[in-house]
Formats: C-alpha cells, sequence, structure tokens
C-alpha cells in the first residue's frame, strides 16, 4: 500500500506562484526528491532557484532546481494537470 503512494508521488507536480525567498525554494526541492515527487514548477519566482542558498537548502535535489520549469503565468505551470 504504501509502496503505490509512493509510485503515485512521481505523478505530482509541485507550483510555486512568485516565490521570493531561494532558501525556500531549495526546501521545497528537497522534500520533493525526499517524497519522490514530480516536476517543480515556478511562475514568475522573485527567488533564483539557481542561487547557492536554494541549492544548499535542497540536500540531493539540486536537479529538482536545475529542471524545474519557470513560467510566466499559473495557467501555464498548470497546463495538462488534472485534478
Amino acid at each position: 500500500m504504501m509502496s503505490d503512494a509512493l509510485n503515485s508521488m512521481g505523478q505530482v507536480r509541485v507550483v510555486l506562484v512568485r516565490p521570493r525567498v531561494s532558501g525556500n525554494v531549495g526546501s521545497v526541492a528537497r522534500v520533493m526528491e525526499n517524497f519522490q515527487a514530480g516536476a517543480l514548477h515556478l511562475v514568475s519566482p522573485k527567488a533564483d532557484p539557481s542561487s547557492r542558498e536554494a541549492m544548499q537548502q535542497s540536500t540531493r535535489g539540486e536537479h529538482r532546481l536545475r529542471s524545474a520549469r519557470v513560467v510566466p503565468t499559473l495557467a501555464e505551470a498548470l497546463e495538462g494537470v488534472v485534478f
């Protein structure tokens, strides 16, 4: 049962709208890595996901920051999402 839940986490898209603190973006990437969540989308971020602070906070989730999709609108971040 637990493995089914973890397998479905890969389908979860995490969307942050206008994040301001790089460390918080990094922390989200760390949590995503811990739970094997899917893609990270950032809507008009004020914070730099490639900053040193974000990378330090990500703790093994750096690849999630590097592959984060940056988009200008929430509609674009949610494109293709079924909920």
